[in-house]
């Protein structure tokens, strides 16, 4: 009985100090973000790779989504939002994806084309990465109308597949004139 009571008294203090940490408006964020500046994160470990679709570890993620990006990303309530696609539109049937993409140039000037998402989806994405793996099984080919426009056509509908068009989910647009004909595995790609 007394081993009950010292029990309940020590929950009752720490539930009490706890409550008093806590402010009046909750944990949440009361003033708008501020952009710019400097944010310092520590991660767990090294990245194993830069490239996010040969890489599953969050350090891997972390960085290479820094260098790379999908064709969407999520926002705070992880909904997809365009990233290197501007807009898309997606058929009654819930299998073909047209995305418009912005136009954009790698770090050694050349333009960013749907032949990009094209082969890093195909060839990259939907082979080495195990994140991406579900949707590119759902891929069932990839056309490029114009350098500005992709179209994905899917063996059946998938929900989770703009989802899985963001650079977190193994979906990172790679530059195909520099990875084409090498092991992104092991890349260091030619030049």
């Amino acid at each position: 009985m007394i081993r009950n009571t010292w029990r309940s008294l020590v929950i009752s203090g720490l539930a009490a100090t706890l409550a008093a940490a806590v402010p009046a408006t909750g944990w949440s964020q009361t003033a708008a973000p501020k952009r710019g500046g400097t944010l310092v994160f520590a991660l767990g470990g090294d990245p194993s790779t830069l490239n996010r679709n040969v890489g599953s570890n969050n350090a891997d993620g972390h960085i290479a989504c820094v260098i790379y990006q999908g064709l969407t990303r999520m926002d705070a309530k992880l909904d997809p939002q365009p990233m290197l696609a501007k807009s898309w539109t997606v058929s009654p049937d819930g299998k073909t994806y047209s995305f418009d993409l912005v136009k954009a140039k790698w770090q050694d000037g050349k333009p960013f084309t749907s032949e990009d998402v094209k082969y890093t989806l195909l060839e990259v994405s939907a082979k080495y990465s195990s994140v991406f793996a579900g949707a590119g099984r759902m891929i069932e080919g990839i056309d490029t109308p114009a350098p500005d426009k992709v179209v994905i056509r899917l063996k059946a509908p998938y929900g989770p597949f703009l989802v899985s068009l963001a650079c977190q989910q193994g979906g990172a647009i790679l530059p195909k004139h520099v990875y084409e004909g090498t092991n992104p595995l092991q890349n260091p790609p030619r030049r």
